[in-house]
C-alpha cells in the first residue's frame, strides 16, 4: 500500500520511520523501521519491516 492508513477502515493512520546508513559504496543498511498506530496509539517495537529498499537514484 502507498498510504499509511494503517486501520482497515480508515478511521487511524501511520507514523513511520526510517534510518539508512551506507555501509559501503553500493550498499545501504537499514538500521531503524519503525512506525506508530495512530488509531491503536501503539508503537511497532523494534523492526517491524514497513520499510523496503527497491531502488537508488542519484547517490554522490
Amino acid at each position: 500500500s502507498k498510504a499509511n492508513v494503517v486501520d482497515s477502515d480508515g478511521n487511524g493512520g501511520g507514523i513511520y520511520e526510517c534510518l539508512l546508513s551506507k555501509t559501503s559504496s553500493t550498499t545501504l543498511r537499514i538500521d531503524n523501521d519503525v512506525y506508530f498506530d495512530l488509531g491503536r496509539t501503539t508503537g511497532s517495537g523494534a523492526n517491524a519491516n514497513k520499510v523496503t529498499i527497491t531502488k537508488i537514484m542519484g547517490w554522490k
